[in-house]
């Protein structure tokens, strides 16, 4: 299991490697572009070179300045409509002569003003989901589908409640767990016969949290007990065990069902 720490520098690798793509591709549509149009190359050439030699003039006689502005842009104007026209006569136009971002927000980094974007919450959410073994379960099992009709008004003479009536205290407190699960220090034991839905409530609850960009590790009795038998006995001499008990104590939840 991951941490969070890890799974963020996990992603911002992702996002390293996305932009190393991108721009080898865009290297290789240069190339071919140029091969077809050599004339593009110049154009390319020459207006990487205007400001240059707009700066050198500024500093060199600063009183031409309002003038050498106004030449250079007029200059880089009719550069930028030829290598338009010269693109669009092969079917392309200036934008694949750009890198290209999968995210435009913010352009592959996963940050905009030092805040995370939306794609890499998205990320982090993913990768959440997969260590947290529930990702297909809880399309299902979630809050919208916990239908307390399913459980009966007859009022039981053992517990003096409905079960329905139960199933709803349960509920309420089930939702005040994940609303106040950021003040900590609270845990929450679920007991009963088969069937009754606990499996299903600790569902609602970690996808809820997951959603939240919490750490959440759901796991049965029996997968969590092999799992350290495995870490304790095992000869193999493998970190990534030997570690694995550790990093279970950093998940914000850990569910044992």
């Amino acid at each position: 299991m991951a941490t969070r720490t890890q799974i963020y520098k996990e992603i911002l690798r992702e996002y390293d490697a996305l932009r190393t793509e991108q721009a080898a591709k865009l290297r290789q549509r240069k190339e071919e572009i140029y091969r077809r149009l050599p004339r593009v190359r110049e154009i390319d050439e020459t207006l990487s070179m205007l400001g240059v030699q707009t700066a050198k003039l500024v500093l060199l006689k600063p009183g031409d300045m309002q003038d050498a502005l106004v030449e250079m842009r007029a200059k880089q104007k009719e550069l930028q409509t030829e290598r338009r026209m010269l693109l669009e006569s092969i079917g392309l136009t200036p934008a694949d002569m750009e890198l290209k971002y999968v995210c435009e927000t913010c352009k592959d980094t996963g940050y905009v003003d030092n805040v995370p974007c939306t794609c890499l919450k998205q990320k982090v959410m993913d990768k959440l989901y997969d260590q947290s073994n529930v990702r297909d379960i809880v399309k299902v099992e979630n809050f919208d589908h916990f239908d307390v009709r399913l459980y009966s008004e007859q009022v039981s003479k053992k517990e003096g409640i409905s079960p329905r009536e139960n199933a709803m205290q349960i509920l309420r407190q089930a939702l005040a767990f994940v609303e106040n699960f950021a003040d900590g220090g609270q845990n929450l034991l679920l007991y009963g016969a088969t069937g009754l839905g606990k499996t299903f409530l600790c569902s609602c609850i970690a996808k809820e949290l997951l959603d939240q960009g919490y750490v959440v590790l759901y796991l049965t009795a029996g997968q969590l007990f092999r799992k350290l038998e495995e870490i304790r006995f095992s000869k193999d001499e493998d970190g990534e065990k030997e570690e694995w008990d550790k990093e279970l104590l950093e998940a914000d939840l850990l569910i044992i069902d």
